[in-house]
């Protein structure tokens, strides 16, 4: 009984909505789009102007992440089952691999040198790398969809990202 009351208020505040001009795609996008679950993006390919932005298609916006940004975020997308941060030095070959494509320099040692850092004993650079992910996501979604992207760690210290390319 209290769910169809609630239902019906919410029915008249759309309709209110709509009323006032808002489009009822947005309405969707917004209010209806997927609360929990995964979220699709694409990262764009090539070395042109959008060379690092992920795609929200969901949200109708962009995100521009840097070569490391992009590399960390790749991994965990391949990886759904969640990385331990101390458990990034074993993917250490997929991580030299990302940042290879991800990465405008041609020298090996310097890019391996970024990967090194990023997968250091202190987590340092791992920390603010995903919090640097975490923040661009908010800014352009939103903390609440952006929750659906960012990584995040669960109760057993096990990292994730819910999105999907």
């Amino acid at each position: 009984m209290e769910t169809a009351r609630i239902i019906s208020l919410v029915r008249l505040v759309v309709e209110d909505l709509i009323c006032s001009g808002v489009e009822p795609k947005t309405l969707e996008q917004q209010i209806f789009g997927p609360l929990d679950g995964e979220r699709r993006g694409r990262i764009s390919p090539g070395t042109g102007k959008d060379r690092g932005e992920f795609w929200l298609p969901d949200e109708g916006s962009r995100v521009c992440l840097n070569p490391v940004e992009r590399t960390l975020f790749r991994l965990f997308l391949a990886h759904p089952e969640g990385i331990p941060a101390d458990g990034l030095p074993l993917h250490w070959q997929e991580l030299v691999e990302i940042y290879a494509e991800e990465s405008c320099f041609d020298d090996k040692p310097l890019r391996d040198n970024a990967m090194l850092s990023l997968c250091e004993e202190s987590k340092t650079v791992f920390y603010a790398t995903v919090s640097r992910i975490k923040k661009k996501f908010v800014a352009v979604t939103g903390k609440r969809s952006a929750e659906a992207y960012i990584i995040c760690r669960d109760a057993r210290g096990v990292y994730r990202t819910r999105a999907v390319l």
